[in-house]
């Protein structure tokens, strides 16, 4: 049965088209064990959906689905799909899992050969819809607050970032930070406001994707 992602909304979506694979020598071939052409990964709803295409196969036994949190320390694996062994035209592969989007994931995919060895794919990023536009600031406790605020956001890609600070009639009071450059994922800013008069001000967030804003108050 074909499946329809027409009404489904797509997430994000990441595609390599280079090689990504190092080339693994296998001493009966002496060439690569698997070259892999392209890698892509789709958020729609809470399904996760990895796909890839290989251009040549040797001694491949399959593939880990290797998952993990951004703020987790190590990979685990969850899942594999079996290689063909032996396909000088390669094939193509996917993978799908239910999972709630509720924080940014990444995924690869780890390349075992027949023997034991493995190479491991560069990793996607996915970020759930609702916290690809998020931003706040708050405190341990709330906001307001009186000394120590944190700015919290997700970038939904690399880029340059700057985050500062207005009062009510749009003077800017503190600059948190200036074209910064940042990582794709979730990111927390700790800045201080003691140099702030009590009042209410607006927190600005500036990408390349737009300005998103904030209000804080401090007491």
């Amino acid at each position: 049965m074909k499946t329809s992602y027409k009404n489904s909304h797509i997430i994000l979506l990441l595609i390599f088209l280079i090689p990504l694979l190092a080339k693994a020598e296998v001493p009966e071939e002496g060439n690569a064990a698997v070259e892999l052409s392209q890698f892509s990964a789709v958020w729609i709803d809470n399904i996760i959906a990895l796909s890839w295409n290989t251009t040549v196969e040797r001694n491949n036994l399959g593939f880990e689905i290797e998952r993990r949190g951004q703020f987790d320390i190590r990979w685990s694996t969850v899942g594999f799909v079996r290689g063909s062994g032996r396909d000088l035209n390669g094939r193509a592969y996917s993978y799908t899992e239910h999972l709630v989007p509720d924080k940014v994931m990444m995924y690869r995919i780890r390349q075992v050969t027949n023997d034991g060895r493995s190479l491991v794919s560069p990793a996607l990023t996915l970020v759930p819809n609702g916290l690809s536009n998020s931003f706040c600031v708050r405190t341990a406790n709330s906001n307001p607050f009186r000394s120590w605020a944190n700015a919290e956001f997700v970038l939904a890609r690399e880029g340059r970032v700057s985050l500062k600070v207005y009062d009510i009639h749009g003077n800017q009071k503190l600059c948190i930070a200036d074209n910064a450059e940042l990582a794709a994922g979730h990111h927390v800013i700790p800045f201080g406001s003691q140099k702030l008069p009590q009042g209410t001000y607006t927190v600005r967030l500036i990408t390349a994707d737009g300005i998103r804003s904030s209000m804080m108050m401090r007491l």
